[in-house]
């Protein structure tokens, strides 16, 4: 197989994540030209996570559920190494391709402005969420960001405006699709998943469910138009990002197909025994891959009927479920551990 094959088998999603990482050191040392490069300059986010399952909850392989549990340590979940493996994923989260340029000689500066603008632990405790996201499109779909919220956000009123971040991603036959992402970190998996589809319904009708207005894709696109400078080094990119958010056909230009989709992250909470605990690890992690993927098959119908239910079936939607043990205080724990 080519080099070139698998460089678009990866930003095609069929690739896997030995491929990701060819492609990554490829442009990463100029080996080759993408147009809006995946952003993260660390692989080592999905070193704290094992994949349980992954599934398609569709006949056409347009609703993707992949279910992620994080290493286990001594038989319970190793948040230090996931913090650990979220620090430089967390300044690509956070700052512009712009500013990172700008900051790049300085790295303690660097640091610095990201935790600043991650800073927002009280008003927004949905912040872990959005970074999750935002991982795991990079580094498990191949999709890179194409706006960078939090250099826009002014106020904690802000981050009820829009999606929690917007991506690209080229598929397989040459079209695009620009994905919207939506996280919800809930106790309760059901509310999450409930949630997550009505935010993401709002988001594509302006509505909410109770008639107010919300801002949508329209104040989306607007948006990314108006910061493409924040984002691009080239007016080959700016064109590039211009024709994703409003596609047409140009005579001088190839024609450039380009669909909405989205992209969910679930995280909920999960309990584990002392009896759990008391199992050989071996057995113990067998055992707890075997429960989550049991306990998340019996929500497939859940997950369907929201999409259903909030008129999404046309969207092609990337689902990642996590669980957390004692999600508060976990998530609590996590964001301070990054911006301390």
């Amino acid at each position: 197989m080519s080099l070139i094959l698998k460089c678009e088998m990866v930003l095609g999603n069929i690739g896997k994540r030995v491929l990701f990482k060819e492609v990554y050191l490829l442009h990463r040392y100029g080996m080759i030209e993408l147009n809006m490069q995946i952003s993260t300059s660390s692989t080592d986010f999905l070193n704290a996570f094992e994949e349980v399952s992954h599934c398609d909850l569709d006949d056409h392989g347009r609703k993707k559920l992949n279910i992620h549990i994080m290493n286990t340590n001594a038989n319970e979940f190793a948040y230090e190494a996931l913090i650990d493996n979220l620090v430089e994923p967390m300044i690509d989260f956070a700052i512009s391709r712009v500013t990172r340029k700008k900051l790049e000689s300085r790295p303690g500066h660097l640091i610095k402005k990201a935790r600043e603008e991650f800073r927002r632990i009280e008003e927004n405790k949905g912040e872990l969420g959005e970074l999750l996201i935002y991982c795991f499109l990079e580094s498990h779909l191949g999709a890179p960001k194409i706006l960078t919220k939090y250099e826009l956000k002014t106020s904690p009123n802000m981050y009820a405006n829009g999606s929690d971040g917007v991506h690209y991603l080229k598929l397989a036959n040459g079209n695009y699709q620009l994905i919207f992402s939506e996280s919800k970190m809930y106790k309760a998996i059901g509310a999450a998943i409930t949630d997550a589809f009505e935010s993401i319904n709002a988001f594509k009708t302006g509505l909410t469910k109770e008639g107010e207005f919300k801002p949508g894709l329209a104040y989306e696109r607007g948006l990314i138009n108006g910061h493409i400078d924040k984002e691009t080094f080239s007016a080959e990119d700016a064109r590039f990002v211009e024709r994703l958010i409003y596609p047409s056909k140009n005579e001088d230009e190839d024609e450039m197909i380009v669909d909405d989709a989205f992209a969910v992250f679930i995280g909920y909470e999960m309990s584990i025994t002392e009896k759990e605990k008391a199992k050989n690890p071996t057995d113990f992690r067998k055992d707890l891959k075997l429960k989550i993927e049991k306990y998340i098959t019996k929500k497939h119908k859940n997950i369907i009927s929201a999409i259903e239910d909030n008129k999404l079936t046309g969207h092609d939607i990337y689902i990642y479920v996590v669980p957390f043990t004692k999600l508060s205080e976990t998530r609590t724990k996590i964001l301070k551990e990054l911006v301390r």
